[in-house]
């Protein structure tokens, strides 16, 4: 198995296009962009679980649709699908694949069905697989992932691939038979039965696909050891150590519910105050929303910052990371000290990777990020201290797609951060 180390983009929505003008339209093209700013890997969603029916039917092609309506391009990642159109997952993995192998690019293939991806298309082509159990979801996944590794190497790509997972933050994902809002609070007699399968179709993909690497992918540092398989091959944590640098301005007005939120007089100012959770929902008619419903109230918070006090809100960014900087610093490695434990313990032969983190911003237009030196001295800094704690791959940030203004606006920054890792 291959241990090159993965400078990894997050381009969840990567296969996603809607023809000319898309984003993602022409892989082949893209690729070498990856390149220029030392991207070796794209993590992203592989179709996996649609690409056939609850029943084991192919389906060759799924009508998608943008998530929130006229508001999708406002949102970072949502903005990768702004119209409607058609999606056929084999012959989109077939292009990436094909344009990845030119550039000698690596690619990690999940699964974020039952926390976003359903979001793309009609309730009638997601409630079947919503319906299946908790252990049916595994199974039905697992072979279609079969299936994709399969096509990859009747067409000689199979080495382009990094790791698969079944699922990404499988920690977290809820169930519906035995109800349980997050895997997280399973009973242990549930977690090792859940864990006892998952193992199963581990096993199954290692026999059919010697030489590919199995992930299991945690939503955090703190998780349960009893669900992690101890056969994979990759652990796969996320690190969000800066995200709550957004405090500062949503003052706890995204929350997990979609009741409108009551917006203080001092986060006030910073909004044209128009927009509510509802004007959000209306924009959803394709769509349905059962899960991450914090996405509502971000979508409706970010979507309304008046045009002439963005500057004032990046600067009240700015001011929260430089009080705050060696604070989010020691989370950062607090966090990859915790996760570097429970691997050496549970899972010792496991390589590491921080496949998501840092923040997500819900704004294409609100730039701190961008902009701030400080932000990328932190990145820098935690690029660095994975390299040294041995991680087999990083993400130097969630939003680092072609999507994303970051794109062309860091593309210098983002060559240095991965280069860091590397070593260069």
């Amino acid at each position: 198995m291959s241990s090159q180390k993965l400078t990894m983009s997050f381009s969840i929505w990567g296969l996603f296009e809607t023809g000319e003008g898309s984003y993602y339209h022409d892989w082949d093209s893209l690729m070498k962009e990856y390149v220029d700013r030392g991207f070796n890997c794209i993590r992203l969603e592989s179709g996996q679980g649609l690409l056939n029916d609850v029943n084991g039917n192919p389906i060759d092609e799924l009508e998608i649709h943008p998530i929130f309506g006229k508001f999708s391009k406002y949102g970072r990642q949502m903005n990768a699908v702004l119209k409607n159109g058609t999606i056929n997952f084999r012959k989109r993995l077939l292009e990436l694949f094909k344009a990845a192998d030119k550039y000698d690019v690596k690619i990690v293939l999940s699964s974020w069905f039952v926390i976003h991806t359903y979001w793309f298309f009609k309730e009638s082509v997601t409630k079947p697989v919503f319906q299946l159990s908790m252990e049916e979801k595994i199974i039905h996944f697992a072979k279609d992932l079969d299936e994709i590794l399969y096509m990859l190497e009747e067409n000689n790509l199979s080495h382009c691939v990094a790791f698969v997972e079944l699922f990404n933050e499988m920690d977290g994902i809820p169930c519906n038979n035995p109800p349980i809002l997050s895997l997280m609070f399973a009973s242990n007699k549930y977690a090792e039965k859940i864990r006892l399968l998952h193992e199963k179709m581990i096993d199954m993909l290692h026999t059919n696909h010697p030489g590919i690497k199995v992930a299991y992918d945690v939503s955090h540092a703190d998780i349960r050891t009893d669900l992690i398989p101890r056969n994979i091959d990759v652990l796969n944590f996320h690190n969000y150590y800066l995200w709550n640098v957004y405090q500062a301005f949503e003052h706890g007005c995204v929350a997990d519910n979609l009741k409108e939120p009551e917006i203080p007089q001092s986060i006030q100012k910073y909004l044209e105050m128009k927009i509510t959770n509802d004007d959000i929902l209306d924009e959803m008619k394709s769509s349905y929303i059962s899960s991450v419903y914090s996405f509502i109230p971000r979508m409706r918070l970010y979507c309304d910052i008046k045009k002439d006090k963005i500057e004032d809100a990046e600067n009240l960014l700015e001011t929260e990371l430089r009080e705050n900087y060696d604070s989010y610093l020691a989370k950062m490695k607090r966090n990859v000290d915790k996760i570097v434990e429970i691997r050496d313990k549970i899972v010792p032969g496991a390589d590491l990777v921080m496949g998501e983190g840092v923040t997500y911003c819900g704004s294409n237009d609100l730039l701190f990020e961008e902009k701030s030196e400080l932000y990328w001295k932190i990145v820098n800094e935690h690029m660095v201290y994975l390299k040294e704690k041995g991680f087999l791959g990083t993400i130097v940030r969630t939003t680092s797609g072609p999507e994303d203004p970051s794109w062309n606006l860091c593309k210098d920054k983002y060559l240095i951060a991965n280069s860091l890792f590397l070593n260069e």
